[in-house]
């Protein structure tokens, strides 16, 4: 995955390390430079002064070398060399084994061998009146790689900390630069997926000013995309219901006046409307709770007692004509959310438990806050749902194979997306009291907004 921090990272520190590192051998190069001159300048006093004994008599060329030069060459520190040759080639003072070069420059300095032994030599070549005589001055280069030594250890410490001083300001820039991106993808990240008000432009840097307008404008199409289904789907609603309405009333005055003989018919295409229209707003509903249809649409504080209150008193009349003793236990909870919303969560819990609750049967509607966690449930001492089959029914379309009557396998389908977009739970537990039945809780987040 490509990093904007990386990039940087890359950019700035490669070329930087480089730039260190060229930095540190030009300063190493230049202080040894320094070193060998002075050193190559005393090599080359040495060679002046040995080429300053040099005596023509007529005898030949005699070269006297008093015990104190010899002591003063002798005490650089290395092993120092000379031979002093004569014009024709001859010795005349010195070791043999060392060969001049063959250039013809009155003073030349370089590297040599001797015995195998790196040295440094000095070639210097004296005219006399008996022709031209060659001094050569070799040393070892022990003292030389000793200060080379020195002059490394003394030019890298303070180039690598400056190095490292250098890295940790750039990454330090580079964190502080991006500082504002992080705190961007911070607030889109807590964002909730119903959430599409636009984000702040003040004070964003005008590198990322692009980037937010382009997503406020992104967020601004979605909301009028879900403003737009809302529209549509409470069209669809009112459209549907007036119809299916329409039809049960005309069959209810048709089996009133029908013959005995035609009123089983009209009471199954009755039933079958009513089935119509159940499923009808079942789809609807699980339309509108879908995060798509449901991101445009206002949270504020819901009273859940109040709310299931009113969930109650709307199905006692069903409660009673099937003889199922519908009760209420409501404990202090508030949470964020919508309040249509929330009211489907009742209103199909209710009506599943209501639905497969045999006559006689016992439904609890229940509101709290168990663990700092507002909840609801639903509790019945019906049939129950088996244990394999707990995590299914939140399926859409699913029944339990023991399932018996009227359903359409959308009513916990709803409920769980419902929750989703609450950021809550919603699962399926024993009852209470142990014993037959089922309990359905949708348990909220703590702090009471998704």
């Amino acid at each position: 995955m490509k990093s904007i921090r990386r990039r940087l990272m890359a950019l700035l520190i490669v070329p930087l390390v480089l730039l260190l590192v060229v930095s540190l051998l030009l300063d190493y190069r230049f202080a040894l430079d320094q070193a060998n001159d002075a050193y190559d300048h005393e090599l080359a006093d040495a060679a002046a002064a040995i080429a300053a004994r040099i005596r023509v008599r007529d005898t030949g060329i005699e070269v006297t070398l008093p015990e104190d030069v010899i002591r003063i060459l002798r005490g650089s520190g290395d092993e120092l060399f000379y031979r002093v040759i004569a014009p024709d080639g001859e010795t005349l003072a010195g070791v043999p084994d060392l060969k001049p070069s063959a250039h013809g420059d009155t003073l030349r300095i370089g590297d040599d061998t001797l015995d195998a032994r790196p040295v440094r030599t000095a070639v210097l070549r004296t005219p006399t009146s008996a022709g031209v005589v060659t001094v050569v001055v070799a040393e070892t280069t022990h003292k030389r790689r000793l200060v080379a030594d020195r002059i490394l250890f003394a030019v890298m410490w303070p180039n690598l900390t400056f190095m490292l001083v250098a890295l940790v300001l750039v990454i330090a820039a580079v964190s502080i630069g991006l500082r504002p991106l992080r705190v961007l993808s911070s607030e889109i990240e807590a964002r909730s997926a119903r959430d599409l008000g636009l984000l702040p432009v003040d004070g964003v840097p005008a590198e990322t000013l692009p980037l937010v307008t382009a997503i406020n404008r992104l967020l601004g199409r979605l909301r009028a995309a879900s403003e737009s289904q809302q529209k549509f789907l409470a069209d669809a609603a009112h459209q549907l219901r007036t119809p299916l309405a329409a039809l049960q009333t005309q069959l209810e005055l048709a089996y009133e006046e029908a013959p005995p003989a035609q009123q089983g018919r009209i009471r199954q295409l009755l039933a079958a409307a009513h089935r119509i229209g159940h499923l009808a707003h079942q789809l609807l509903a699980l339309a509108r709770a879908a995060p798509e249809a449901a991101a445009g649409h206002d949270h504020h504080q819901v009273d859940l007692p109040e709310l299931a209150g009113e969930a109650v008193s709307d199905a006692l009349d069903r409660a009673l004509e099937r003889g199922i003793d519908l009760g209420l236990e409501a404990a202090p909870a508030r949470i964020l959310g919508s309040t249509w919303l929330l009211r489907e969560v009742m209103s199909n819990l209710i009506d599943n438990a209501l639905t497969h609750a045999p006559t006689g049967a016992r439904v609890t509607v229940r509101t709290g806050v168990e663990d700092g966690r507002p909840f609801l449930e639903v509790e019945d001492d019906g049939p129950g749902i088996a244990e394999e089959d707990r995590e299914r029914v939140f399926d859409r379309f699913y029944r339990c194979p023991q399932t018996r009557g009227p359903g359409s396998g959308l009513g916990l389908a709803i409920v769980r997306e419902i929750a989703q977009l609450h950021d809550a739970e919603a699962c399926v537990h024993p009852p209470r009291a142990g014993g037959r039945g089922v309990c359905v809780r949708v348990k909220f987040p703590a702090s009471g907004a998704p």
